[in-house]
């Protein structure tokens, strides 16, 4: 029997409206239940040859009541399902009715046609296996972004009226962010049935499939995590041989000593053996050497290095008896030079960037994806114009640091971080060096944030001349007045331990700076890998995608990060369009507009758009990308994100302004004095609408920012008219 969870959304509450058009309520905007089911066990594993006729499934939950993803209403063609597991493997199958089976859409890449898909998150921590299977029974998998190998067994058979599938997901293939049972699971299934412009879901997810917040919850699974999470966790955490050695840190500086933690894994006595720690340098002398006094399992020894001058070392436990040795394993580590307290001041406090002690909203610009070739083509001017614009902060990417990045084995680095050989290319045509940005943009009052990504964006950050390089990078610049944080990684949601590692490399070179962690969707799971965290929600002309999408992703960040004063969420906004990557224009201003504000009213407190495109690409022939009209349009709201920068950063959140129509989001903020009510129209539809002050006595006038108006107001609603995603900001 299916039940419900009462799950109090964060998105904006339900308000009051006297809408003239018709306001269809969207559940994305109001406190939402979410569809909760049991799940049992199953004795007898089902037959994978999608007949679902064995005995497995007649015990299995049922799904039923497939809603479109907006919530708005049940889909016309539905879809049942039915899941089970057992030891090995997690069970699930399903029916698609379909009026239409000769027209089924197949695609080889899963995604463009009719498929199913199952969202799988343990914990409820965000960080979700996703599955794609479309008629022919393809598979796409997924951690987050980014296909995976896995061992997952499908079977479809298709009927007059229907085709059916049965899946068996192996526990070892999902991904798991913990190593104990979890009781309570997200869940969502869901189906692409583009034919009949129908993308339904068994939990309504408001703003697309990829919206953890709103997946249904399973109960009742009783799988032992601890096995599939060890396994899945990177070598150096699981021991291979008799020893694992790890040290506190990779880079060491004003420290004066080094902490190796040796553990032990050895069948048979330890009496009789010994532990030595040694440290040689880069030509393999050895310089210092210390034994471990009593050897346990788990072992925690300091050896002093402050004699050893700056350079490379390698530290190497050996576990020995006698004159052999049964063990040994070694770690590089490096001494660096002090870093000089950077000239301009960054922190967060209560939740807030400060910028040499003032609050900072930083509005950034990317610059340099290889989309049109921009960035061969950028020049200072294009940095100009960015200041022009309003932008206070600029993200070069790697292409730009072709002088610091020299020789076949750098290079291949690249070409192996972007699959792609024709991209180093790139990074030897761009016409600047990431030095000379950063000394344009101080002449342009910009602040900057390098991204050295195709150092660090691997799976595994194993590989020593990786770290290196990357170092040399950080400290070469680290110093420069313009650097205002780092970008440690984009979209490595699945990768915890490596954005964990990153965070902690980027702390020992420069411990004055916050680091920024890009994600897609998973916060829970990596909460704690940076000082900043974002997500991209780009939604706009996508399908299965709204505007709503926005709201989401800031609601996300704020119930991970928002408790924590020591953190900041920012949000990454679609400034683009790209027809090959399913995005098929690029969003009006009407829509970036809306878009900010969204973002701003839940929450975040900086801003990023994606991405800069040159003039010359901006105005050619059937340019979908960045628009010639959004483009000059970005200074104006850039000086309206300015100038409600105070309120949205150090304002007090004001109760009591409501609305009827569930299409406006509202916030309220006190200032200084002031009220500041921001209400955004989600929808593409044109209202009129009261805004209801309760216990707040409004002027018969109330004052429309940036629009050189006044509003009508009675003595508590003000009454105003909306056209599609429209924003007003009323000032009291």
């Amino acid at each position: 029997m299916q039940v419900y969870h009462s799950v109090v959304s964060t998105i904006q509450k339900c308000f009051v409206c006297i809408p003239v058009l018709l306001c269809i309520t969207v559940p994305g905007l109001c406190a939402q239940a979410v569809p909760a089911m049991a799940v049992r066990s199953t004795a007898v594993a089902p037959v994978i040859d999608g007949e679902l006729n064995d005995p497995a499934w007649a015990g299995a939950a049922k799904f039923g009541n497939f809603y479109l993803f907006s919530g708005e209403k049940p889909a016309t063609e539905q879809t049942k399902a039915y899941m089970t597991y057992d030891n090995t493997n997690l069970y699930v199958a399903f029916i698609c009715y379909d009026s239409h089976i000769a027209e089924l859409k197949i695609d080889d890449t899963v995604f463009a046609g009719d498929d199913l898909e199952v969202f799988i998150d343990p914990g409820q921590g965000y960080n979700y296996t996703h599955i794609g299977i479309n008629p022919k029974g393809k598979v796409r998998f997924a951690w987050q972004l980014g296909d995976r190998q896995n061992s997952v067994t499908t079977a479809v058979k298709t009927f007059a009226d229907r085709w059916q599938v049965e899946i068996a997901v192996p526990w070892k293939d999902i991904k798991w962010a913990t190593s104990g049972v979890v009781s309570d699971w997200g869940i969502n299934l869901c189906r692409a049935n583009p034919k009949a412009k129908e993308f339904s879901c068994w939990s309504p997810t408001i703003t697309g499939f990829h919206n953890p917040s709103k997946f249904g919850i399973i109960t009742g699974m009783k799988v032992d995590a601890k096995q599939f999470y060890l396994a899945q966790q990177p070598g150096e955490q699981v021991i291979s041989g008799a020893l694992l050695l790890s040290t506190d840190k990779t880079f060491y500086s004003t420290e004066k000593e080094l902490a190796a933690d040796i553990r032990v894994r050895f069948d048979g006595s330890l009496g009789g053996k010994k532990i030595l720690l040694s440290v040689k340098d880069s030509q393999g002398k050895k310089l210092l050497e210390s034994p471990v006094s009593q050897i346990l399992l788990t072992n925690r020894k300091t050896i002093n290095i402050s004699p050893l001058p700056i350079g490379d070392y390698t530290i190497t436990a050996s576990l020995t008896e006698g004159n052999k040795t049964i063990g040994e394993d070694a770690r590089w580590f490096q001494k660096i030079k002090p870093m000089a307290k950077p000239a301009s001041k960054t922190e967060i406090k209560d939740g807030v960037f400060y910028l040499n002690g003032k609050p900072y909203m930083p509005i950034i610009l990317y610059f340099g994806s290889d989309w049109g070739q921009a960035a061969k083509e950028i020049g200072v001017k294009d940095i100009r114009d960015a200041a022009a614009k309003g932008f206070n902060t600029i993200i070069p990417e790697y292409q730009f640091l072709k002088e610091d990045i020299c020789g076949d084995k750098v290079l291949k680095l690249i070409s192996e971080f972007s699959k792609n050989e024709g991209r180093v290319n790139f990074v030897r045509e761009t016409n600047l060096t990431l030095g000379e940005i950063l000394d344009a943009a101080i002449q342009n009052n910009l602040m900057v944030i390098p991204y050295i990504g195709f150092t660090w964006r691997t799976e595994k950050l194993d590989d020593e001349d990786r770290i290196k390089l990357g170092a040399d990078i950080i400290q070469k610049y680290r110093n420069h007045p313009a650097v205002l944080c780092w970008h440690s990684n984009d979209e490595t949601d699945g990768w915890t331990d490596l954005n964990q590692k990153v965070y902690k490399l980027y702390k020992e070179l420069d411990p004055y700076r916050p680091a920024w962690l890009n994600l897609g969707n998973a916060v829970g799971a990596n909460k704690d890998a940076a000082d900043i965290i974002s997500t991209d929600p780009y939604p706009i002309a996508r399908a299965n995608n709204t505007i709503l999408r926005v709201v989401s992703h800031a609601d996300t960040l704020k119930h991970f990060i928002g408790k924590n004063p020591s953190q900041t969420s920012w949000l990454v906004l679609q400034m683009f369009g790209s027809p090959r990557e399913g995005w098929s224009r690029c969003p009006t201003p009407k829509e970036e507009r809306c878009m900010t504000f969204l973002a701003l009213n839940h929450g975040v407190k900086g801003l990023a758009y994606f991405i800069y495109q040159v003039e010359s690409t901006r105005k050619s022939t059937g340019n979908k990308r960045l628009s010639e009209e959004l483009w000059q349009y970005m200074a104006e709201l850039n000086n309206q994100t300015k100038a409600m920068s105070m309120p949205y950063l150090l304002g007090k959140d004001v109760a009591g302004f409501t609305s009827s129509c569930k299409d406006l989001d509202i916030a309220a903020k006190e200032y200084e004095g002031h009220t500041y009510v921001i209400v955004c129209n989600t929808s593409t539809k044109d209202v009129n609408a009261e805004i209801s002050a309760a216990g707040i006595k409004l002027p018969q006038k109330v004052e429309v920012l940036f629009e050189g108006r006044f509003a009508d107001a009675k003595e508590a609603s003000i009454t105003d008219s909306f056209t599609g995603y429209d924003v007003h900001i009323y000032k009291l």
